[in-house]
């Protein structure tokens, strides 16, 4: 009979509480305690009676969401991408349960010494508990604060992956990141305002409610209610990173980043992740905010 237990933090500790059901993995405790699973926080067992406790000391270590919400590049992204692919082949190779992993993003961990990933692994046999490797894969891109100096579609072919796919394929997922951090063929992206090109688009948010008219300035375009959003959306409607405007190859496209109440063109519910072309005159409305999408081409100068 599977059993249940109970995680949550305090102070500098994550600790776990075990239903009287649940054992220990003694061989999987060896194995921890070895120090040969870096990637893995050791814990300090603690037995009364018939429960167990389990307590991870989290000093030196920060939360994992605070450390990719600084700017991260798309070599950064494809290593964190990898890093957890590649701690399942470790635990598989030693026999040891991925389930038991433990994937809530409150609970995943960041040493910034070493610049390296620290996962909560439970050591426990017959423990009620789903494999949460892909729900962390699939919404890894969602809690990340990628750099604005870098063409973020490799990012949308990340999301497409897990949208196409109704299998999932560890072998595959790994295939893709190789071939997004793949160097040997840089794609082709047009930066806006480039004036090397005959025609230039220009392209313009109009405020529905106020009328003032936003210039979309950069190549990635985001808006929401975060400072560090390029226009900043004053909403408790609005999600912190809502959506993104992106410029790719002369053509604007809009993107909803996994908001809470969803972006719309002219009317029709936005899916998260996936690029739809903007084209001019199209009413875009975030969450409750309503604009206009104007688009103007103008001659280069010689």
């Amino acid at each position: 009979m599977a059993g249940k237990f109970k995680v949550y933090r305090k102070n500098d500790k994550v600790i776990v509480m075990c239903q009287k059901n649940i054992k220990l993995n003694r061989r999987e405790i060896e194995i921890l305690n070895s120090g040969e699973l870096q990637e893995l926080i050791t814990p300090t067992i603690t037995t009364v009676g018939n429960k167990v406790k389990l307590f991870y000391d989290l000093t030196g270590y920060v939360p994992f969401m605070d450390a990719i919400s600084v700017g991260i590049k798309k070599k950064d992204f494809t290593n964190i991408a990898l890093d957890l692919p590649i701690l399942i082949d470790k635990l598989e190779s030693k026999y040891m349960q991925k389930n038991n992993l433990v994937l809530n993003m409150n609970y995943v961990f960041y040493n910034p010494k070493v610049k390296k990933i620290k996962y909560i692994y439970l050591p426990l046999i017959q423990i009620e508990k789903k494999d949460e490797t892909l729900d962390f894969l699939r919404n890894l891109p969602y809690y990340v604060v990628f750099t604005r100096s870098e063409n973020a579609d490799y990012v949308t072919k990340y999301l497409s992956y897990f949208k196409e796919k109704i299998n999932f394929s560890m072998y595959e997922f790994k295939e893709l990141i190789k071939k997004i951090s793949s160097t040997e063929k840089k794609e082709r992206v047009q930066e806006y305002g480039n004036i090397k090109e005959k025609k230039l688009k220009f392209a313009q948010l109009l405020d529905m409610d106020t009328g003032e008219k936003i210039d979309i300035v950069s190549q990635k375009y985001v808006i929401g209610k975060n400072e560090d959003c390029d226009l900043v959306v004053n909403s408790t409607h609005i999600s912190r990173h809502h959506a993104y405007i992106s410029y790719v190859d002369g053509i604007y496209y809009l993107v909803d980043m996994g908001s809470t109440n969803h972006t719309y063109i002219d009317g029709e519910e936005l899916e998260r992740g996936i690029p739809v072309e903007l084209h001019n005159g199209m009413q875009v409305k975030f969450a409750d905010k309503m604009y206009k999408f104007y688009l103007t081409v103008k001659g280069a100068a010689d």
